[in-house]
């Protein structure tokens, strides 16, 4: 009777010990799995990051990393000893823990942040802007028996090697109003989608073919018509900006390498295949 109450206990626990196949493990800390369910369960009380999760891969990696930073952070608090307040959560505590871990940033003086000038000038420019046309489909249309995926992919090919001009695409869309003129776009703030394919409107030049990218419940293809490139501020001008951009580049490169020595420590693997296959 005891052995068979022992049998159900295990049974009873495995399910509650082991990912559920509908949650599915984004992450190792070590042997601890990161699930989609405990990335969720994070933003729940968090707004600025809870739209990150309706953008697919770049953005569940964003909010992952951010988890995985906080796990990492009181881990390696405890493993030094670092005290902990009564009324510290997770979030808290990482974040002191981190405030102790940091080397301090002193500002520079202006013959380094000239350097710094020089030798970032991206820093310093105005943006690049791109004029976009957008093909959009719904993710799970069929246009000639392919998904709306596959049709975009071969129509991109197909655009690119002058078999196709990209208006003509409207007239394959089972919707109208498919194809939209976006006007121009700033792509400073790419760096969220990382590598995706939308990454690779960066160095797109007029009449280049970016995608097919997926976003949620919809597919896009987008078509660079015109592009202004970065103008380089002169240095009279942001001279005392440089100061502030050079102490702010040092605080983020000492972030940058307190959290590449934390994953060494503690073997954190992201499972990049399962991350690519959310939308």
């Amino acid at each position: 009777m005891m052995l068979l109450r022992a049998l159900l206990l295990c049974l009873w626990l495995v399910p509650l010990l082991s990912p559920a196949a509908d949650d599915p493990v984004l992450a190792r800390i070590g042997d601890e799995p990161v699930t989609l369910g405990q990335v969720r369960a994070y933003v729940r009380n968090k707004p600025i990051l809870r739209g990150y999760l309706s953008t697919g891969y770049p953005g569940v990696r964003r909010v992952l990393e951010d988890l995985i930073l906080v796990r990492l952070l009181v881990r390696e608090g405890g493993r030094l000893g670092i005290p902990r307040r009564a009324d510290d959560d997770d979030d808290l505590y990482a974040f002191r823990v981190k405030g102790r871990l940091l080397p301090r940033c002193d500002k520079p003086d202006e013959r380094e942040a000239r350097r710094f000038y020089d030798t970032h000038p991206e820093r310093f420019s105005t943006p690049v802007f791109v004029r976009l046309q957008r093909l959009q489909l719904p993710a799970d249309a069929t246009v000639d028996g392919l998904k709306a995926a596959d049709f975009l992919a071969r129509a991109a090919e197909q655009v690119r090697g002058g078999r196709l001009a990209f208006e003509d695409l409207a007239r394959r869309c089972p919707q109208a109003g498919c194809l939209q003129d976006l006007g121009f776009m700033r792509l400073d703030g790419l760096d969220l989608v990382g590598d995706s394919a939308l990454a690779g409107l960066k160095d797109a030049r007029p009449g280049d073919v970016v995608g097919p990218v997926r976003a949620g419940e919809v597919v896009f293809l987008y078509r660079v018509t015109a592009r202004r490139d970065p103008i380089l501020a002169p240095w009279d001008q942001v001279r005392e900006e440089a100061v502030e951009k050079a102490w702010r580049f040092c605080r983020q490169q000492a972030f940058a390498e307190l959290k590449e020595r934390l994953y060494r420590r503690y073997r954190v693997r992201l499972d990049e295949e399962t991350l690519r296959s959310l939308h």
